[in-house]
């Protein structure tokens, strides 16, 4: 950012705890323009979660994915845009089924990595 990179052309990439990570620096920038991809994590908990730490919601725009057989991250409600978001925070989040539990990112798969790719190409 300080070398004028434009923050649309910026994701920030984090699975397991590096998805607490990239969440936390988007609470810590509060940039709308910033662009997340985080795996492995329940933002319908994590948002609260973090709100209530450091008294502000993150802000970006957030590509969240998680895998229903995942222990870490299920049970989770699902995210409600509406109720959820606040100002400068879009998420979209993808629930993938591949029965491979946390381990579905510790592989490129085709079903979160293609959609991530296109998030991260403005």
């Amino acid at each position: 950012m300080a070398g004028g990179v434009p923050l649309r052309r910026v994701t920030v990439v984090g699975g397991s705890m590096g998805a607490a990570i990239a969440l936390l620096a988007a609470v810590r920038l509060r940039e709308p323009e910033l662009r997340l991809i985080v795996l492995g994590a329940c933002m319908s908990q994590t948002v609260p979660l973090l709100v209530q730490e450091h008294e502000r919601k993150p802000a970006g725009h957030v590509l969240a994915f998680r895998e229903r057989t995942d222990e870490t991250s299920e049970p989770c409600p699902e995210w409600n845009e509406a109720r959820d978001s606040g100002p400068g925070l879009k998420v979209q989040e993808i629930v993938l089924d591949t029965g491979l539990h946390h381990g579905f990112l510790y592989r490129p798969l085709p079903e979160w990595v293609e959609p991530a790719a296109r998030w991260a190409t403005p």
